[in-house]
Protein backbone atom coordinates (compact mmCIF):
# COMPACT_ATOMS: atom_id res chain seq x y z
CA UNK A 1 0.00 0.00 0.00
CA UNK A 2 1.38 3.63 -0.88
CA UNK A 3 1.62 6.04 1.16
CA UNK A 4 -1.33 8.16 -0.78
CA UNK A 5 -3.62 5.19 -0.54
CA UNK A 6 -5.38 5.80 3.30
CA UNK A 7 -7.06 2.65 4.98
CA UNK A 8 -10.63 3.37 5.44
CA UNK A 9 -11.83 2.32 9.00
CA UNK A 10 -14.12 -1.01 8.67
CA UNK A 11 -17.32 -0.94 10.31
CA UNK A 12 -17.63 -3.85 12.90
CA UNK A 13 -20.01 -4.85 15.61
CA UNK A 14 -19.58 -5.97 19.08
CA UNK A 15 -22.33 -8.30 20.09
CA UNK A 16 -23.27 -8.26 23.91
CA UNK A 17 -25.63 -10.46 25.96
CA UNK A 18 -26.27 -7.61 28.66
CA UNK A 19 -23.42 -6.39 30.83
CA UNK A 20 -24.16 -5.84 34.74
CA UNK A 21 -23.25 -1.67 34.41
CA UNK A 22 -26.14 -0.38 36.60
CA UNK A 23 -27.82 1.27 33.85
CA UNK A 24 -30.06 -1.67 33.86
CA UNK A 25 -31.15 -1.18 37.52
CA UNK A 26 -31.15 2.64 36.61
CA UNK A 27 -33.81 2.69 33.89
CA UNK A 28 -35.81 -0.02 36.15
CA UNK A 29 -35.82 2.36 38.85
CA UNK A 30 -37.38 5.07 36.61
CA UNK A 31 -39.94 2.91 35.49
CA UNK A 32 -40.76 2.49 39.01
CA UNK A 33 -40.56 5.92 39.65
CA UNK A 34 -42.33 7.68 36.43
CA UNK A 35 -45.91 5.67 37.26
CA UNK A 36 -48.07 8.69 36.12
CA UNK A 37 -50.18 7.09 33.51
CA UNK A 38 -51.57 3.61 34.78
CA UNK A 39 -52.79 2.41 31.76
CA UNK A 40 -48.96 1.18 31.00
CA UNK A 41 -48.73 0.03 34.58
CA UNK A 42 -48.78 -3.78 33.24
CA UNK A 43 -46.03 -3.35 30.66
CA UNK A 44 -43.73 -1.27 33.40
CA UNK A 45 -43.86 -4.01 35.53
CA UNK A 46 -43.05 -6.27 32.77
CA UNK A 47 -40.09 -4.35 31.57
CA UNK A 48 -38.77 -4.05 35.11
CA UNK A 49 -38.79 -7.64 36.12
CA UNK A 50 -37.18 -8.44 32.75
CA UNK A 51 -34.72 -6.00 33.18
CA UNK A 52 -33.84 -7.13 36.86
CA UNK A 53 -33.95 -10.74 35.84
CA UNK A 54 -31.26 -9.40 33.30
CA UNK A 55 -29.15 -7.89 35.22
CA UNK A 56 -28.71 -11.01 37.60
CA UNK A 57 -27.25 -12.72 34.61
CA UNK A 58 -25.22 -10.22 33.52
CA UNK A 59 -21.61 -10.18 32.69
CA UNK A 60 -19.70 -8.16 34.36
CA UNK A 61 -18.31 -4.67 32.33
CA UNK A 62 -14.41 -6.33 32.21
CA UNK A 63 -16.44 -9.29 29.41
CA UNK A 64 -17.44 -6.74 27.09
CA UNK A 65 -14.10 -4.41 27.28
CA UNK A 66 -11.92 -7.25 26.74
CA UNK A 67 -14.44 -7.98 23.38
CA UNK A 68 -13.38 -3.99 22.53
CA UNK A 69 -9.80 -4.29 23.06
CA UNK A 70 -10.01 -7.32 20.81
CA UNK A 71 -11.60 -6.14 18.33
CA UNK A 72 -9.47 -2.96 18.41
CA UNK A 73 -5.68 -4.72 17.77
CA UNK A 74 -6.94 -7.96 16.04
CA UNK A 75 -5.08 -7.98 13.26
CA UNK A 76 -7.38 -9.73 10.87
CA UNK A 77 -10.68 -7.78 12.08
CA UNK A 78 -13.63 -9.64 11.57
CA UNK A 79 -16.78 -7.98 11.27
CA UNK A 80 -18.95 -8.93 14.56
CA UNK A 81 -17.30 -9.82 17.87
CA UNK A 82 -19.36 -11.60 20.66
CA UNK A 83 -18.86 -10.65 24.29
CA UNK A 84 -20.02 -12.53 26.81
CA UNK A 85 -21.78 -16.29 26.85
CA UNK A 86 -25.00 -15.15 26.08
CA UNK A 87 -23.91 -13.50 23.04
CA UNK A 88 -21.95 -16.41 22.03
CA UNK A 89 -25.09 -18.48 22.58
CA UNK A 90 -27.43 -16.22 20.85
CA UNK A 91 -24.55 -16.19 17.98
CA UNK A 92 -25.13 -19.63 17.71
CA UNK A 93 -28.53 -19.79 17.81
CA UNK A 94 -29.40 -17.46 14.80
CA UNK A 95 -26.81 -19.54 12.58
CA UNK A 96 -29.00 -22.32 12.68
CA UNK A 97 -32.49 -21.97 13.53
CA UNK A 98 -34.87 -19.89 10.77
CA UNK A 99 -35.85 -16.37 11.57
CA UNK A 100 -39.44 -17.00 12.30
CA UNK A 101 -38.42 -19.83 14.74
CA UNK A 102 -36.05 -17.48 16.59
CA UNK A 103 -37.83 -14.41 16.53
CA UNK A 104 -40.55 -15.89 17.87
CA UNK A 105 -38.25 -17.82 20.57
CA UNK A 106 -36.84 -14.42 21.72
CA UNK A 107 -40.45 -12.71 21.82
CA UNK A 108 -41.23 -15.74 24.89
CA UNK A 109 -37.94 -15.42 26.31
CA UNK A 110 -39.06 -11.38 27.40
CA UNK A 111 -42.37 -12.60 29.45
CA UNK A 112 -41.70 -13.54 32.98
CA UNK A 113 -43.34 -16.39 34.26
Amino acid sequence: MSRDQKQQPRPMAIVTGGANTGIGAAIARALVANQQNEHYAAARANAEAVLRAVMTTADPPDVVAEAVVAAATDTTPRLRYTAGRMARRVSLLRRFVPASAFDKSLRKLQMPA
